[in-house]
């Protein structure tokens, strides 16, 4: 893991950090079951609720049309 997460010694020392490793885990350590599919189904999850909020937030904005649009297609494709 350490190898994909490079940053340079200093300024992991200038966190008080000792190494990468120190600072990252491994998510089936915490949650035994943890699948790809499940990691997928939450990820879907979060987005979907985000847009929503964007969603409330832009509605009486006329600018925003096309995005408004797009984000209730994707919505819709969630729910087949």
């Amino acid at each position: 893991m350490e190898r994909y997460l490079t940053v340079s010694s200093a300024k992991i020392a200038s966190k008080g950090i000792a190494s990468v490793a120190a600072r990252v885990i491994n998510l089936a350590e915490l949650a035994k079951d943890l699948s790809i599919f499940t990691m997928k189904e939450a990820g879907a999850e979060f987005r979907k609720e985000a847009l929503l909020a964007r969603l409330s937030l832009l509605r009486g904005c006329s600018e925003s049309a096309r995005e408004i649009e797009d984000m209730e297609c994707w919505l819709r494709k969630q729910e087949i």
